[in-house]
């Protein structure tokens, strides 16, 4: 420990674990912040505020904890971090992290194959010939049995 001024500062070393267990959760906070909406209500507004302050906030306990811990702490939450946000990245993308500078929210992407087929320009669902019913699928099964 260093003494400058009568305030007592780990080494350098000492501050490699927090230092990036504050920084990995100042990122995966910032990657789950939810957009704002377009015309936020009052009880949105106040959602949007703490949900600010807890992008801060979080990180300065976490790196303030990992000061007072064994390391092996800070290195479990740099470690479970990174993998949330590997797991996030691939899941929803990167969110908040980079800003697009619209208000609009953003676009989840998903992979090929995913979801259900786009329609041909009708509401119904897609079922199979057999499961929809036409008048004449329903007595061509009933020849069948």
């Amino acid at each position: 420990m260093l003494t400058i001024g009568g305030i007592t500062v780990p080494i350098v070393a000492f501050l490699v674990f927090p230092l990036l267990a504050a920084a990995t959760t100042f990122l995966q906070t910032k990657m789950m912040q939810q957009p704002p909406s377009a015309n936020p209500t009052d009880q949105e507004k106040q959602m949007q505020q703490t949900q600010r302050m807890m992008v801060y906030f979080t990180p300065l306990m976490i790196a303030v904890f990992s000061l007072q811990v064994p390391a092996a702490l800070s290195l479990y939450w740099f470690v479970g971090n990174c993998v949330s946000i590997i797991q996030q990245s691939f899941v929803v993308g990167w969110g908040n992290v980079w800003p697009s500078g619209g208000t609009a929210p953003a676009v989840i992407n998903q992979p090929r194959g995913a979801g259900p087929k786009p329609s041909s320009g009708t509401n119904a669902k897609q079922l199979p010939s057999r499961v929809q019913g036409s008048s004449g699928s329903k007595t061509k099964d009933a020849k069948k049995r």
